[in-house]
């Protein structure tokens, strides 16, 4: 059984790799170049690991049985698998399909990059400087953050079955 501290570096390990991984799929993909099918292989590896890792470290927990268990890295492994794919398809087709497409997509993703864009490569130098660039790349800015906000809000909440409960009276 490894100890908190080295399970702590083999997490940091894996989320390092997969990190290298994915922004190395992402330029090749920006690129438009083909992603090398062994590149698609270390990726699948490192992210179950990643996807893992937590059981691990709730493993060596020693003071809490239920998370002292060889076998709690698959089952967390199972469950994310599971549970992400419900919640992507309620992300993008569900309940949660408006704010993903209109807040995330739209002012988060879409707005902030047109802006800029035109900002950048299509308005004159003067205009560039005015005040009234300075309120649209504000504009830009927030879009961005809300995104961001959108983001975090969306990861949470579609993972997370509501039920509202209302008492009879």
């Amino acid at each position: 059984m490894l100890s908190s501290s080295a399970t702590l570096m083999w997490g940091v390990v894996f989320l390092s790799v997969f990190m290298v991984i994915a922004i190395a799929a992402a330029v090749l993909d920006i690129l438009k170049r083909s992603i090398p099918v062994w590149l698609d292989i270390a990726g699948v590896i490192a992210s179950l690991c990643v996807a893992a890792y937590t059981g691990a470290l709730l493993g060596v927990c020693q003071t809490y049985p239920p998370w002292n268990n060889a076998l709690l890295p698959i089952l967390l492994l199972i469950s994310a698998m599971s549970a992400g794919a419900t919640s992507i398809a309620s992300l993008i087709s569900g309940e949660w399909a408006i704010l993903f497409w209109v807040g995330l997509v739209g002012v988060g993703l879409i707005l902030p990059t047109a802006l800029e864009t035109w900002l950048l490569f299509f308005s004159a130098k003067e205009f560039e400087e005015s005040r009234k660039a300075h309120w649209i790349s504000f504009v830009s800015d927030v879009g961005v953050l809300a995104g961001g906000f959108i983001l975090r809000y969306l990861i949470v909440m579609a993972a997370v079955p509501l039920t509202v409960a209302v008492p009879l009276l």
